[in-house]
C-alpha cells in the first residue's frame, strides 16, 4: 500500500476511474483486498481512503455527502 502510494505522483493516471463515482479526477488502485482512493488535482494528489474492496464504496461516498 505504501509504495502504490509513493508511485502515485509519477503515474497517477494509471488507476481506473472509479465506477460508482464517475469523476475523472477521482481513480482508484487495487492494493490485495483494498482500493486506495485518490483524487488528482493539477497539484497533488489526495488520498480519499483505503476501503476494503468487500465494502460498498457507493454507499460510503453517499454518507459523506450527506455529513458535509
Amino acid at each position: 500500500m505504501i509504495f502504490a502510494s509513493k508511485t502515485l505522483n509519477e503515474f497517477a493516471e494509471r488507476g481506473r476511474v472509479v465506477p460508482e463515482i464517475s469523476n475523472s479526477k477521482i481513480r482508484e488502485l487495487f492494493v490485495q483486498d483494498y482500493r486506495l482512493v485518490y483524487k488528482i488535482s493539477r497539484l497533488r494528489i489526495e488520498i480519499l481512503g483505503i476501503i476494503h474492496g468487500r465494502r460498498d464504496l457507493k454507499k460510503l461516498w453517499e454518507k459523506e455527502d450527506r455529513e458535509k
